[in-house]
């Protein structure tokens, strides 16, 4: 399959997208097998991959947004849910969105990385069908199970840690960087990162 006719099936499945979620992420990750370059064995050559890999796949999901006239975000959401595979028939796509955040920590060296449990995302869309739950239920199953942690305090805390431990001059410093650093964040659309440490390539 080239291109085109890879563009031309993703706009017959964008006009029906409310029934064809995971026809949608299904196609979107062929996609990436098809026209993304293959993972060399070098160590030289990982360098040069992944260098360029990251630019390919965002301006391949922009030709899929543009195809399936659907926005890039939920296009990422869509191949999320299929790579990752998990699926509870009987449930809807919506059901499967809540279950991504649920996770373990492996351990790697001194630290620890967060893994999806795809063992633990079954158990609770099961749980989910059998009560014949709502996605808010799902949604609010998963909270409990797998909090969210206050990110945005404890981010602030560590500034006010470093704030106080530099000098004034450093401190003015500091705080300008950090505002021009933030208006660049909110005047660029936010992007995942695409990787983990082996090189894998991440959910969206």
């Amino acid at each position: 399959m080239n291109k085109a006719e890879w563009l031309a099936e993703g706009a017959a499945l964008g006009a029906r997208a409310n029934k064809s979620a995971w026809e949608i992420g299904r196609w979107l990750v062929r996609g990436e097998g098809l026209f993304l370059d293959e993972k060399p064995t070098s160590k030289r050559a990982l360098r040069a991959y992944y260098a360029v890999r990251r630019q390919k796949w965002e301006a391949l999901v922009r030709e899929a947004a543009t195809a399936t006239n659907l926005a890039e975000s939920s296009l990422r959401k869509y191949a999320q849910v299929v790579r990752r595979g998990v699926k509870v028939e009987g449930l809807s796509f919506a059901h499967h969105i809540e279950v991504m955040r649920v996770h373990y920590f492996e351990k790697m060296g001194l630290g620890e990385k967060r893994r999806f449990d795809s063992n633990a995302a079954t158990a609770i869309l099961m749980l989910a069908k059998d009560s014949n739950w709502t996605v808010a239920q799902t949604r609010a199953e998963v909270s409990r199970r797998f909090p969210t942690p206050n990110i945005a305090q404890d981010a602030l805390d560590k500034i006010k840690r470093i704030l106080n431990a530099v000098s004034d001059d450093q401190k003015q410093a500091l705080i300008e960087a950090l505002e021009t650093e933030f208006a660049a964040m909110k005047a660029a659309p936010s992007q995942p990162e695409l990787f983990d440490d082996n090189g894998n390539l991440l959910p969206f």
